[in-house]
């Protein structure tokens, strides 16, 4: 029981994580890194064949939720690591 409540509040997190970053991106774009034109025309590609097209819109949404989803991850799973590394190093730990 206690896995499962740990995993399904890390997915919370990971869905409300990725929600705030993604609105903070677009209201201040300027604050956020510039990926490079390769991942945009990814999205783009991917969004065309397999979700048959939407236009701008909706692949401004793919591209922005996606790579919001990934920042959030990378960042949640860093610091997992570190506490874990913490807390493996503390006396006394298993």
């Amino acid at each position: 029981m206690r896995r499962a409540r740990k995993t399904s509040l890390i997915v919370l997190w990971l869905v409300l994580a990725t929600l705030v970053h993604a609105r903070l991106w677009v209201t201040y774009t300027d604050f956020f890194p510039e990926y490079p034109e390769w991942v945009g025309l990814l999205v783009t590609d991917l969004v065309d064949r397999r979700l048959g097209g939407g236009g701008v819109e909706e692949t401004t949404l793919y591209y922005v939720l996606g790579l919001s989803l990934l920042n959030v991850s990378l960042l949640t799973g860093a610091v997992l690591f570190v506490l874990h590394a913490i807390k493996a190093a503390r006396p006394g730990a298993r």
